[in-house]
Order: C-alpha cells, then structure tokens, then sequence
C-alpha cells in the first residue's frame, strides 16, 4: 500500500473513533435515569443538568449545573440542632436562648456504638405518577452539650438524646406534596428532596428545637432572596451574603414572616438579579406524639455571615418522647442558566479540538506525501533529463558530433 493510502486510511480511523468517542452510546446507557457515585467522603448524583454531591461527615449537600461551564457551587449544610428556652415569648430563636447544642459532625455522633453516620445504599423504586427515584439516607444518633456551641466539653451532658435520619431524594419527574395550606411540588432530576425526622429518645425540659442550616453560593451568585408576607402580600426580601452580621452579637438575628404558601422559599440569585438556585421547606413540620400526629409552628429567623447565611427554624415542642418530621427541597433553577457561546464551546470542546487538529493534519500529510514522491523520482525520467540539458549545451556551442 502507498503512503498516500496509508495517511488517508489513518485519518479515517482516526474520524471514526473520534465520532464514537464524542457521540453517546445506546449501548452504555445507564438503566437508570441518573448517575450515581459512592465513596468514603461524599454520594454523588447526576441527573439531567444537576451534579448534587451529598457529604457524608455531616449533613451537607454541594450542588451545581453540569452543562454551565460558569456555574457557580451552591451550598446548603445542616450542622447543629439547639435547644432552647423561649424567654422572650416570640416563638422565634435567639442564641442566648440556647440550653443545649447538639453537634452533627461525624466526630460527635455514633449509630449502635460506633462514631459517624450510618450510610444505606442508593435504592431505587419506580412510582406511576413520579417515575423512578433514587434515594439514601443517613442517621445516627445524637447527644446535647450544655450551653451555646460550648466545644470545650468533652464529654456530652446528655447522651444519646435523640435518633436522627436524613433522607435524600431524587425523582425522574416532579412529585407533589400537601398540607394543611395546600400543595407544594419539587422539581423531577433538578431538585433533591431533603426531609429529616429526629425521634426524641430523652425528655429535656425546653420550649423547642432548633435546626440550623447554612446557604452559600458562589461567584456572583451571593444575593438571597426570602418569600415573605408584607402587608397581607408575599414578596421577596433581598439580602447580601457578603454582609457580616455577626459583627451585631449573638442577640442579633432578622426574623422571617412567613408567606402565605404551602412551601416558603430562598433563592439564590446574582447580583443582577438572576435566580439560579432554591432552598424550599415545607410550611407545616409535623410532630407525632402518643399515637397523634399534628402540625406545630416553625418560626425562622436568619442573619448573613460575610460568605453566607445562616438560617435557624425553631421548633415550639411539648415536652416528652416525640418524633418531629420536617420537609426541605434544594436545586438548580434552569430559567438562571441561559447557554451562550462559551457554553456551547466547552460543551463541544472535544470534537472542537478533533476537528482542529484534522485542519491542521491534512495539510501537511499532504505536503510529507508530494515530498517522497518527489524524492522518489524514476531514474529514466532523470537520464531523460540530463540528455535534453547536454543537446541545449551541443547547440550553444556548435557541437554537432
């Protein structure tokens, strides 16, 4: 086979590889309608455009959109519970309230006997309305230490007080929940389902529980936007994550109103206003007491820490065994991620590249081929040559011999 034939032959096989490479298989197809990864630090999950990597060292989830090469990094983390002594009669937490702190990192927290969280496996089950899902949880159980993040202490001043389980969950298609102020959905394959339960193992005198979850986003994206009631209407209030409130002391803390809705909800948004994240809870906690299952009051307070913001959701309780049950969804908005050149760039990096590298390939395979062919010249044409030169030389000088 020639040179020639040989360079063409390679650059065939090179665009069919390239093509099997860049286009997706069938054949390598997932049977389930997400991905899935899961290690000793985090669960990974892949689902349409949401990559949601949920820690494992603590309740914590790390989300953000795939095909938006710009994307920023969102957070929403759950690391401690209080409880608390409502002085003031408000309903809402104030930190100097604190009776107890309750730690939620893998180092204060044991399931039967052993430090960490209990980790199941990813399941899946298929529903007819929603589609498939996936979902894990995470539970272990958890003690108090007196006073307000009082780390000092090694030893908890009440162990073992209570059992608590996340779960985490993603469905193909959006799913639909209700209470008592109606009924409230969470997206299919962009949004994670987080609801928890805590089953109260010890009686502490108290008047409630509280959780606390902390909301950061990253780049531009540090604005947060709360639903709130003003005046009989719901509107957005806007903060500034990159205000340092605590600067104010712990007695400082802005207190939500919550809106008329089965769900109330923070948005993330950029600073031109552009919304590419949520944080939604349910407006109705459930608590289950003695056989009786009821709804109890959840007040919300927050304050933004400089990178963030902190959010604490009280819990007004009665006092005794009981299982307190809350419902919390996250995710992408895609409406914030509008793909523009850059996108579509990095998107089609790859075959971008190949092609390139063909432009420039072809060339100068052509040009290494007409150089050994040239090289190659057959003897005869050369002696031919040379003969046509020493007949021009005969005549030049009247040579005719």
């Amino acid at each position: 086979m020639g040179t020639w034939k040989r360079v063409i032959v390679a650059l065939i096989i090179g665009i069919l590889i390239g093509g099997i490479m860049a286009a997706p298989s069938e054949a390598l197809a997932r049977a389930h309608f997400l991905e899935y990864n899961i290690d000793n630090y985090m669960v990974a999950f892949r689902s349409g455009n949401l990559s949601a990597s949920v820690t494992i060292d603590w309740p914590r989830v790390i989300f953000s959109h795939i095909k938006s090469y710009l994307s920023p990094t969102f957070d929403v983390s759950f690391e401690a519970m209080y409880l608390f002594n409502d002085s003031n009669g408000d309903g809402y937490f104030s930190r100097p309230e604190t009776t107890y702190t309750s730690f939620l990192d893998e180092s204060r927290v044991s399931w039967n006997g052993e430090t960490g969280w209990n980790i199941t496996d990813v399941t899946f089950a298929v529903d007819p309305l929603s589609g498939e899902s996936a979902q894990f949880s995470m539970r272990s159980t958890v003690s108090l230490y007196a006073g307000f993040v009082n780390e000092t202490l090694i030893e908890p001043t009440v162990p073992n007080w209570a059992n608590l389980t996340f779960w985490f969950t993603i469905s193909e298609k959006t799913t639909y929940h209700s209470n008592s102020y109606g009924t409230y959905s969470v997206d299919g394959k962009t949004a994670v389902r987080a609801n928890y339960s805590l089953e109260l193992l010890k009686q502490v005198d108290s008047t409630g529980v509280v959780l606390e979850q902390r909301l950061k986003g990253g780049g531009k994206t540090y604005l947060f936007e709360l639903l709130e009631n003003h005046g009989q209407n719901d509107s957005y209030t806007v903060v500034s994550g990159r205000i340092d409130e605590t600067v104010h002391g712990l007695n400082y803390s802005n207190e939500v109103d919550p809106a008329n809705a089965p769900d109330q909800e923070v948005l993330f948004a950029k600073e031109d206003g552009t919304v590419q994240a949520f944080y939604r809870y349910s407006s109705e906690p459930t608590f289950y007491q003695v056989g009786v299952l009821s709804s109890i009051p959840g007040k919300v307070s927050y304050y933004t820490t400089g990178t963030g913001m902190v959010m604490h959701t009280a819990y007004l309780i009665p006092n005794g065994t009981a299982v307190l049950t809350h419902d919390m969804s996250l995710g992408i908005q895609e409406s914030g991620f509008v793909s523009g050149p850059g996108d579509w760039i990095m998107d089609n990096l790859a075959i971008i590249l190949f092609i390139a590298g063909l432009i420039v390939l072809i060339p100068v395979a052509a040009r290494v081929v007409s150089r050994r062919r040239g090289r190659r010249q057959p003897d005869s044409d050369i002696s031919s040559q040379d003969n046509k030169e020493k007949i021009q030389e005969s005549k030049r000088t009247g040579d005719t011999s």
